[in-house]
């Protein structure tokens, strides 16, 4: 938060800080602007100075729109944000967590249907690339694609014992498979670690 401003990323140039080359992949920002009506919602406050790579991310605005604040301007289009040469594969759009949201990390996992499932990329590019699992421990890539997101989706079948939330399942059933059926699951935080890997196809 900058003088009544915040954003999901922010980046700024103070004093001999240096500008940063600051390279940005396969992330969920979530910008909830009803939280505080007093403070303006930004998806980015930035000065602009530096190198930055956006790609693969999806960015969400709870109250709608998009606004980034970058250099001078203020973006208040999604077209606008890409014309910068930003998030050629990004995406706007809810990203269907099981929320909700501020209730930790399991509330980000993905739901049944996100736009954020398979859309992500292998990074090559940072410190140790993208990595072999998941924030909760679960092998990457899952399926085709990596996800945006620090949760993948399992492709494997549900051993745990979360709540239906949606639907009935009778003996093992793939996520895939649920997905495809508009199923979704709610469980404890550590449900994923209870699946494994997919024994038949679905």
């Amino acid at each position: 938060m900058f003088n009544g401003e915040g954003g999901a990323l922010t980046t700024s140039v103070y004093g001999q800080s240096g500008k940063p080359d600051l390279r940005t992949y396969n992330n969920i920002f979530i910008t909830n602007g009803t939280v505080n009506s007093q403070a303006v919602s930004n998806n980015v406050w930035s000065d602009g100075a530096g190198t930055f790579t956006f790609n693969h991310n999806l960015w969400w605005r709870v109250e709608g729109g998009v606004r980034y604040a970058w250099g001078s301007k203020v973006i208040n289009t999604w077209p606008g944000w890409q014309k910068l040469g930003f998030d050629p594969n990004g995406l706007n759009a809810d990203p269907l967590v099981f929320g909700p949201l501020g209730a930790g990390p399991s509330a980000y996992q993905l739901s049944p249907g996100s736009p954020a499932i398979d859309a992500g990329q292998l990074v090559t590019d940072a410190l140790r690339g993208t990595g072999t699992r998941d924030y909760f421990g679960t092998p990457i890539p899952q399926g085709c694609c990596y996800d945006i997101g620090a949760a993948e989706k399992p492709d494997a079948i549900l051993t745990g014992s979360p709540r239906v939330v949606a639907g009935v399942i009778s003996g093992n059933m793939t996520l895939a498979a649920a997905r495809r059926a508009g199923l979704h699951y709610e469980g404890d935080p550590n449900a994923l670690r209870r699946l494994q890997p997919l024994a038949f196809a679905s």
